[in-house]
């Protein structure tokens, strides 16, 4: 990959920067997980990522695959949005609900800090200005995941997370329309895009050997097809 994956040590001091790995970082209602194929030794508990971005996690396990003498390094672990999966929001010693109302970047941060992540992650107010929340009631027992980014939708918003100078940083910000960009939080999908496709195609008709009918496809950079 071309952008350094920073390894941390297992005190979560940064360590060293990687130029060639293999990295499959997840996150979404499915799964909040990651698979790194690296050719370093990283302890347990360590932090990767790519900073001032979403993909990144904790080191939880590792397989490591011995064929021909050649070793082969893959750590697996929990995404940020995998750690806040892990925690539990439930409501108040002899209340029914958890119930929250007020500005974002202050509810975010009483949740963090009520389910233990906090110093390490720290709610902020993105450079668009803090949001507002309604008066909103958790599911018992729910995810914190789950809870906030229900909690997000019910407002019109969506949770945003990205890891910066030590800390991982989390808002609420507006949940953006269609428009020309795709926006996660709205729907579900699955694009891949293809860039170098077959440009040349040739057809067999009748005939045998030598003496079968053959036609030369082809197509321009713009899609056009012709016999040129």
């Amino acid at each position: 990959m071309g952008v350094g994956l920073v390894v941390t040590d297992a005190n979560h001091v940064d360590s060293m920067m990687v130029e060639d790995y293999s990295l499959d970082c997840a996150w979404g209602k499915d799964e909040n997980d990651f698979e790194l194929t690296v050719d370093k030794l990283i302890p347990q508990g360590a932090f990767v990522y790519l900073e001032e971005s979403e993909c990144g996690g904790i080191v939880d396990a590792l397989r490591d695959q011995l064929e021909r003498g050649d070793s082969t390094l893959t750590y697996s672990g929990r995404t940020w949005h995998g750690m806040l999966e892990n925690k539990i929001l439930a409501p108040d010693s002899g209340q029914d609900y958890l119930t929250v109302s007020g500005n974002a970047s202050t509810i975010l941060g009483a949740l963090l800090s009520r389910v233990s992540l906090t110093p390490l992650f720290k709610a902020v107010v993105p450079p668009s200005g803090d949001v507002s929340i309604k008066s909103y009631q958790f599911e018992r027992y729910v995810d914190a995941y789950t809870g906030v980014c229900a909690m997000a939708k019910a407002n019109g918003l969506k949770l945003k997370v990205a890891y910066r100078s030590g800390h991982v940083e989390t808002w609420l910000e507006t949940a953006g329309d269609y428009g020309n960009d795709i926006d996660s939080d709205l729907l579900d999908f699955d694009a891949s895009r293809t860039w170098r496709k077959p440009n040349h195609m040739i057809g067999l008709g009748k005939g045998e050997l030598r003496n079968r009918i053959v036609s030369h496809w082809y197509a321009d950079a713009k899609g056009n097809v012709t016999q040129t």
